[in-house]
Formats: C-alpha cells, structure tokens, sequence
C-alpha cells in the first residue's frame, strides 16, 4: 500500500512564533523513510511561548483553531476512537510538542511545531510595500534568520505510512516576519565578529553598498533538529 495523505479545511495562520532551523530559500532532504530521504524539503520549526505572555486575542484564537484542526484531520482519517486509542499510546507522530527541555530548547517555552513543504513558500515582511500596498516580498534569506518571530500559513494532513503507522504533519505555505531578535543557531554576524582596522578610502565608499546586516548576536544555542 502506497502512502495515504489526508488534508484538512483551509489553511491556517498560527500565532507569533520564534523561527528555528529555516529553510526557507534553500530545500534540504530530510525525513527517515528511506524513499524520501533524497526529496528535498522546505521547512521551519516555531518555538511557542506559553499564550499569556505574548499573544494577543486574535493569537489565541488562531492556537486553538489549528489544535481543533490537526485533531479534525486524524479524527477524518482514522475514525474518532482509533485516532483517541493512537494517540494515548504515543503512536502517531505529531506536529506541535511539548518535549522542550529534554529536545535542549530555551524553557521560556511551552511547545513548538514543525512544518514543511516540497514546494517553496512565499516569505514576507509584516511592512507594506509602497508600490503594491500589500505586505512586502522578502527574498534575502538572511532577513528571517533562526530566532526571528514570525508568523506561519499551514495545513494539517494526516498520512498512513506503507511500512506502517501514522504521522500528522503540518505542510508549510507562507512565512511572514514579524520582528529581530537574538540568533538562536550559534552565528554571529561578520561585522561583529572582526574588529575595524582602519577607515575607508573615499574611492572604495562609493562602490559599497551601505547598511549592515541585522542579524543579531547569539546568546544561545539550540540543540540539533529532531528526527522527522
């Protein structure tokens, strides 16, 4: 038997999350089935603040929608009392967890959810673009680095593996940067890294290209990505 993919309703747009592991520009293979170990994959994973401390109503409203979403979906596939049974055994694998300090993330948070998608997600900022009115396209990777905010659109699926088991997932379909924050993968930018020797030549000033990067320095660094 082939593998079995469930979707569920309209996409969903998560509340205010803290990005890790981007791949947002550039796919990267993942997964464990050793057939799709070679199909690269689009993803990100959101770090998840208890909701009292940051989400606004709407934010709120969006959490539960997605959680009443992923449970519609296995329910759909697998009948509600099955989809009960699996999930009081541990035997499905989930897209929003709570293992956050034995996965060695900061314990500021509650959970986090993974998503990912084998087709390239459309990234923007929360700012308006002046030309089109809408919000502003963002094509520079190094603008939605690991430990930004932003925000996510998702649909949960639910999939029955062919050596198996059941997974629900959620597929990643657009980011939108919200704000900075410190880094949380360990890099630091070069222009904090190096000092400055000497002042510009006049004729070189002319040929850059001003501004410095806005990424900002780490103050901590995750443990590796889980397995899918």
């Amino acid at each position: 038997m082939s593998d079995t993919q469930h979707n569920a309703g309209d996409t969903i747009i998560t509340p205010v999350v803290r990005s890790s592991f981007n791949n947002l520009f550039v796919p990267r293979a993942g997964g464990k089935n050793p057939k799709s170990d070679d199909k690269k994959r689009y993803s990100i994973l959101g770090l998840i603040l208890p909701p009292e401390k940051m989400w606004t109503d709407l934010d709120r409203e969006r959490w539960t929608q997605l959680q009443r979403d992923v449970i519609a979906v296995g329910q759909k596939a697998m009948g509600a009392d099955r989809f009960k049974n699996f999930l009081q055994d541990g035997k499905i694998k989930r897209p929003i967890r709570t293992d956050i300090k034995s996965s060695g993330y900061p314990e500021e948070f509650a959970c986090y959810l993974r998503a990912w998608s084998y087709q390239q997600p459309g990234v923007v900022s929360i700012y308006r673009d002046p030309t089109t009115k809408k919000a502003a396209t963002i094509t520079d990777p190094n603008q939605v680095f690991s430990g930004c905010w932003v925000r996510l659109s998702v649909r949960p699926w639910c999939r029955f593996h062919e050596e198996g088991g059941w997974s629900i997932g959620l597929q990643l379909q657009n980011v939108q940067w919200v704000k900075d924050d410190s880094r949380l993968d360990g890099k630091i930018s070069a222009e904090n890294e190096f000092d400055a020797e000497q002042d510009m030549p006049e004729a070189e000033l002319t040929g850059m290209g001003g501004g410095a990067g806005r990424q900002a320095d780490s103050k901590d660094e995750l443990a590796a990505l889980l397995g899918a």
